[in-house]
């Protein structure tokens, strides 16, 4: 598998997101889902994943455990806390 993965320098947006050259997206892994009523969209975040979906490893062309490794991968880089960043 070639995973392309970035986040943009505030830790909490993926600036790009391929897999084996397809633009993935995060919302085939998981969701996005605000723990706490704030400002700012991102704050408090908690990225919970999905189970394996066979649609998915067929169109990404990844196996089961490459389908956790990269959930895993965006659970730990889109949860969040308060950073701060968004008001530096």
């Amino acid at each position: 598998m070639k995973l392309d993965f970035k986040l943009f320098d505030n830790y909490c947006i993926i600036k790009y997101f391929f897999i084996n050259g397809i633009k993935a997206d995060q919302n085939h892994f998981g969701d996005r889902i605000q723990l706490k009523e704030s400002v700012i969209i991102c704050d408090y975040n908690r990225f919970t994943i999905k189970p394996v979906d066979t649609s998915i490893l067929n169109y990404y062309s990844i196996s089961e455990n490459e389908y956790i490794e990269i959930a895993k991968l965006l659970e730990t880089n889109l949860t969040s806390t308060h950073c701060g960043l968004c008001f530096d």
